[in-house]
C-alpha cells in the first residue's frame, strides 16, 4: 500500500533525484534541481510505498498567483520500476483534494511525452498552446481551471482551437 505525503527535503530529495536522472534529460533535470528549490513546501508531494522509506514518485507544486489561486504543476516524475501502476494518478488525485477549491492548475509538458499528455487528460488538463520551453523544446501548456476533483475520466487531449503560441523563456 502507497501513500502519498508532503516531501521532507531532509529525507526524500536524493531519492527524488534519482528517480529525476533516471526519468529525464540533462536539460530537464537541470529544471528539477531549481523547481526542488523553488517548489511550495506545503504542496509538493512525494508518493512512498508502505514503509515510507521509498519514494516511488513526487509532484513539485509552486503557488504562482495567490489572488487568482493559480497553481503550476512543475514536475511530475514517476520512479521507472512503477510507471503503468497508477502512481502518477495518485498523485494527481492528491494534487486535486489539497488546492483549494476554484483554483487553477497549468504545466508545461513536451510535445512528444504522449503518455503524460494522455495522463494529465485523464484528470481534466486541457492543451492551451505550444511553446518551446527554456532549451527550446517544442512543449503544450496544458491547464485546467477548477481543480475540484473530478468523478469521470476526460477524452484525449485536444489543443486549444485558436492560434495562440508563446515562447517560454525562463521557468
Amino acid at each position: 500500500m502507497s501513500a502519498v505525503i508532503p516531501i521532507e527535503h531532509a529525507t526524500h530529495l536524493t531519492q527524488i533525484c534519482s528517480i529525476g536522472a533516471a526519468i529525464f534529460n540533462a536539460n530537464d533535470y537541470a529544471l528539477l534541481e531549481k523547481s526542488l528549490q523553488e517548489s511550495s513546501r506545503g504542496l509538493s508531494r512525494v508518493l512512498v510505498d508502505d514503509t515510507c522509506a521509498n519514494v516511488l514518485g513526487f509532484a513539485l507544486v509552486k503557488q504562482r498567483d495567490t489572488a487568482v489561486r493559480t497553481y503550476e504543476l512543475s514536475f511530475l516524475g514517476i520512479s521507472p520500476s512503477y510507471q503503468g501502476r497508477g502512481a502518477g494518478s495518485q498523485l494527481l488525485r492528491a494534487l486535486e483534494t489539497m488546492l483549494p477549491q476554484g483554483a487553477s492548475c497549468w504545466l508545461l509538458v513536451n510535445q512528444d511525452n504522449t503518455s503524460a499528455q494522455n495522463l494529465y487528460s485523464k484528470f481534466g488538463f486541457h492543451i492551451l498552446c505550444e511553446c518551446l520551453d527554456a532549451y527550446l523544446t517544442p512543449c503544450y501548456i496544458m491547464m485546467r481551471k477548477d481543480m475540484s476533483p473530478i468523478s469521470s475520466p476526460v477524452q484525449s487531449p485536444q489543443r486549444n482551437t485558436s492560434s495562440a503560441s508563446f515562447d517560454i523563456i525562463s521557468v
